[in-house]
């Protein structure tokens, strides 16, 4: 488990951060992208969380946690971790079934993980609000 650190934006080529590979749920990806965690914010392999691709937020699952960027990434544009939407979602055996399901079909590990997943749960990473009876501003 790795937890995030708050870094000064002018120091991000000096500092050393935390960092958290993941695989994203966006059609045609590949690979895993690697995403800055914010102070606080404690990410685990397996954890489903809401992070920016592009001009959206979508959904992603933590593969890995590392104290190093991969080589020749510009560290100023890593973006951070939105939110983690479910912890712990993935225990460490499943990660090797699911990796030996998707070695053998020859199929993109993001395939079979959509497939083990209930639907829709990497599309619940959108932001909620819920208001709370009694706790309306100006009460």
């Amino acid at each position: 488990m790795l937890r995030g650190r708050w870094v000064d934006e002018s120091a991000l080529n000096s500092t050393p951060l935390i960092w958290v590979e993941a695989l994203v749920d966006c059609p045609g990806t590949q690979g895993l992208f690697t995403y800055r965690l914010p102070d606080g914010l404690i990410v685990q392999p397996g954890d489903i969380l809401s992070v920016p691709f592009g001009t959206q937020q979508v959904g992603a699952i933590a593969v890995r946690c590392v104290d190093q960027p991969p080589s020749g990434l510009d560290v100023a544009q890593v973006r951070p971790v939105e939110s983690i939407v479910s912890s712990g979602f993935f225990p460490p055996t499943y990660w090797q079934v699911l990796n030996r399901v998707a070695e053998y079909y020859c199929t993109p590990l993001m395939q079979v993980i959509r497939v083990a997943l209930p639907p829709g749960l990497l599309r619940r990473s959108q932001r909620r609000v819920r208001l709370i009876k009694g706790q309306e501003s100006g009460d």
